[in-house]
């Protein structure tokens, strides 16, 4: 087969470019828009802003899937003041943005690129009634205006719950009896039922091809949810003023379920209505509400459908779950002409993390192939990797004659890391613009990945093999009792054992049975982890070289906390970010900390995965693995990136013979399968970083954590090198800067000839402006000196808190009436 394709590799090429044919290629023309910004593209920019607005044209939304540090910004930009000149009627555009980036993309982004664009930062619902308001009296868009609304924000409505009716015994006839009558019913007990269709609501994974009234009553009785399925407890609620005379008799307070957190959406498993409805502050208790606000996602959805021109969705990987924050993205996609998707980390290695993505921006293409907003299973079967572990039944074996039959009892699928590449050809092909860093023709400075393997003292080793081992067998007997979720614990038990050996914890598997582990060491002795971490701190630090120290567990666990102190003991200045620094004042806290001296930050990779430039921290430690490979990846990209001068190092630490091996192993499997879908990696490849025994990486025996130190380390590496794009030129730092400076002024010039623009136009704005844009502002402000963030936000004025006033109907709830 493969001289096959070696022979005939030039005729299959062109074969394959005939039948599929790419929606733009590099010998096209580019928009002359592209390239009359004041900062231009490079070539690979300009031609992937051509490709895209090639696919807009032809279909509503796009991807783009681009490294870290290539210009996702400068190219939505470009995108956005394309179209804008070729519409008539002005050109609105909405930024669907985590919060943290807000201050980045008004200053560094629009302020620099579009300095004649309007903006608005969109900070509550209320300022996208009054910019709703505001565009009615005035009648017509602007040439181009930018709204800003952070994540958060967007999905901030009323909080909401199923209108489900619980029974404790409902009178159901048998659905297998042709001669059913209201005389031969039989008891249900402790169901759901539907207030529309009275329906019994039922696991839709157990039946998922049966109806509820096509099944006889004992498997009806086996496939419904009870109580427990959906909700944890009651709660109390005031009783509607009309109770007490519709219902004389009648208390003034009533109960209500409290549902689980994880129940979001809701549709009955009968008829299939959404049966979410909003919680009433005025009746129900809801924690920081007195009165009702309204879902700006919800607004828009309802009342500015069509009259935003364009939407893009920065960091669009992190709305792939079917959260509130999901939702409220489908909503604004629903209502947008067209959608622009940016993301570093299109996957994580699982198909599960593009399903939702797909409904929201091309449901089309997904009914076509027969999914619907319930058909995640049948999607990750289908596209993805499933594992199903069974085990023999001790006490059921059939003998006969020489032959013995054990039942097998089957645990539930779960999905494993691994892409079909179906998925693809089906789904992305059409809706997908790829860009990696090699493309840009732009040198970087060298980087360095490597994993660092700690011995732990001897008493903790056997406290923590006892430990592991007790939790691991006591987590498997509950298991078999019947616990779905008994091994929820397993992962942080093990792993803060492992890092806190001066900390004493018991983990509580039911109300009788728990596992101890006990401490081994004083608070006040470092562990041989911190030892390690502080020597190379400092021996980065004597090289002029700043540091990021990452955690996993900075809640209960303290980590964070207990790593500041620990450097702050040898003598360095750390400082901790925290998660209580809101997310838009994350930018100006890292340049108060420079200010202030600060050398190292320690901090959750969570808060710094996306929006922030770590360019003064050359140097990052992650102390703890996260499990999500999308948020290792992207923080692990902070510091690498355009603009970087220092060579750039990255430490993994991990403890010997514990359960962060097996998270090792785990993020091998996952980092190359989503490296096999940006095309960095096939199929052949994967096999070499994934463990051989198929269950290595999701099994929990201490057994499968005493893996080879130097084929870890090995592979480790060798998956770095590959995840850096090809193309990319890694100099030295002394090298870097010269090149580096006529590299851009050389790809400048290229953009400007490729879009016919004369050579003889102004060149290349340097980046020394800065746009100040207070809440709800919607003209550009003159230019000025460049400023720091920190100096920025302190030029803002400060907004007075507003007393909470116990009035029945206030400001902000007429302002609803004014529709």
């Amino acid at each position: 087969m493969l001289d096959y394709l070696e022979a005939y590799a030039p005729h299959l090429a062109t074969t394959v470019e005939e039948l599929a044919k790419p929606a733009h290629d590099l010998d096209q023309p580019i928009d002359r828009a592209i390239a009359t910004m004041a900062r231009t593209p490079f070539p690979a920019q300009a031609h992937t802003a051509q490709a895209i607005l090639t696919g807009l044209s032809r279909q509503k939304g796009v991807l783009c899937s681009s490294d870290m540090g290539t210009g996702k910004s400068i190219l939505s930009l470009a995108v956005a003041h394309a179209l804008s000149k070729r519409s008539s009627r002005g050109f609105a555009v909405l930024l669907l943005v985590p919060g943290i980036t807000i201050p980045k993309w008004v200053r560094d982004e629009i302020g620099r690129t579009l300095p004649e664009a309007h903006t608005r930062v969109l900070d509550s619902w209320r300022d996208v009634v009054r910019c709703r308001n505001e565009s009615v009296q005035r009648g017509q868009k602007a040439a181009l205006e930018f709204h800003l609304i952070s994540r958060d924000t967007a999905k901030l409505g009323m909080p909401s719950a199923p209108a489900l009716v619980y029974h404790k015994h409902r009178v159901v006839s048998n659905p297998a009896s042709h001669e059913s009558t209201p005389t031969k019913g039989r008891v249900l007990s402790d169901v759901w039922v539907c207030p529309d269709c009275g329906g019994i609501q039922r696991n839709i994974e157990k039946h998922e091809t049966l109806r509820s009234r096509e099944m006889d009553l004992d498997a009806l009785r086996e496939a419904k949810l009870g109580f427990s399925d959906l909700a944890s407890g009651w709660v109390e609620c005031v009783a509607p003023k009309y109770q007490s005379i519709v219902f004389p008799n009648a208390t003034a307070s009533t109960k209500r379920p409290q549902f689980l957190k994880s129940v979001t959406e809701y549709h009955c498993t009968e008829c299939g209505r959404n049966l979410m409805r909003s919680l009433v502050p005025e009746r129900e208790k809801v924690p920081g509400l007195r009165t009702r606000r309204l879902s700006p996602a919800k607004f828009i959805a309802r009342y500015r459908k069509g009259w935003y021109d364009l939407v893009i969705v920065d960091e669009l990987h992190q709305f792939k779950n079917a959260s509130g924050q999901g939702e409220a993205m489908g909503d604004i996609v629903g209502a947008a002409k067209k959608v622009l998707g940016l993301t570093g980390t299109l996957s994580d290695g699982k198909a599960s993390s593009l399903y939702h993505l797909l409904w929201r921006m091309a449901p089309g293409a997904m009914l076509a192939d027969g999914m619907n907003h319930r058909s995640l299973n049948k999607f990750v079967r289908r596209y993805g990797t499933m594992e199903q572990k069974g085990r023999f039944a001790q006490d059921d074996v059939k003998t006969g004659g020489t032959m013995s039959e054990r039942k097998v009892l089957l645990n539930p699928p779960k999905e494993v890391p691994g892409l079909s590449p179906k998925l693809f050809v089906q789904h992305l092909a059409d809706k997908c613009v790829f860009l990696e860093l090699g493309d840009l023709g732009l040198p970087l400075v060298e980087l360095e990945e490597r994993p660092v393997f700690v011995r732990m003292d001897p008493d903790h080793e056997r406290a923590y093999e006892t430990f592991h081992v007790e939790l691991e067998a006591e987590m498997k007997r509950q298991s078999t009792l019947g616990n779905t979720k008994a091994f929820a614990q397993f992962i942080p038990a093990v792993v803060n054992a492992a890092n806190q050996p001066y900390r004493s914890q018991t983990v509580w598997l039911s109300e009788d049975d728990a596992v101890e582990f006990s401490a081994t060491q004083l608070e006040s002795a470092w562990t041989p982890k911190e030892r390690q971490l502080v020597s190379d701190v400092q021996a980065e630090l004597a090289e002029g070289r700043r540091c990021v120290v990452f955690v996993r567990y900075s809640g209960d666990a303290l980590q964070d906390k207990r790593i500041t102190a620990v450097l702050q003991q040898a003598g360095i200045r750390a400082e901790t970010l925290s998660a209580t620094v809101a997310p838009e004042d994350r930018i100006a806290w890292l340049e108060r900390s420079l200010e202030r001296g600060v050398d190292v930050v320690v901090c959750n990779a969570k808060l710094v995965e996306v929006g922030l430039d770590l360019l003064a921290h050359p140097s990052l430690f992650f102390y703890q693995f996260t499990d999500e490979i999308a948020t290792m990846r992207q923080a692990a990209r902070r510091a690498w990136r355009i603009g970087q001068h220092r060579q750039c190092k990255v430490f993994y630490y991990l403890y010997q013979g514990t359960y962060e091996m097996a998270q090792l192993s785990r993020m091998l499997a996952k980092r190359s399968h989503a490296m096999l879908l940006e095309g960095r990696l096939d199929r052949s490849e994967v096999a070499e970083f994934t463990a051989k025994d198929a269950q290595s990486a999701s099994t929990y025996a201490i057994a499968h954590c005493l893996g080879d130190i130097a084929d870890l380390s090995s592979q480790w590496r060798a998956m770095a090198d590959k995840d850096i794009p090809q193309g990319v030129t890694l100099l030295s730092e002394e090298r870097f800067r010269g090149e580096m400076a006529r590299a851009m002024q050389r790809l400048a010039a290229e953009t400007k000839r490729m879009a016919g623009v004369s050579a003889g136009s102004p060149p290349v704005a340097p980046q020394d402006t800065a746009v100040s844009v207070s809440v709800a502002q919607t003209t550009p402000l003159p230019m000025e000196p460049e400023v720091t963030l920190g100096e920025w936000k302190k030029r803002l004025p400060d907004k007075a808190k507003k007393v909470l006033k116990k009035q029945g109907v206030g400001d902000d709830q007429l302002l609803l009436f004014a529709l």
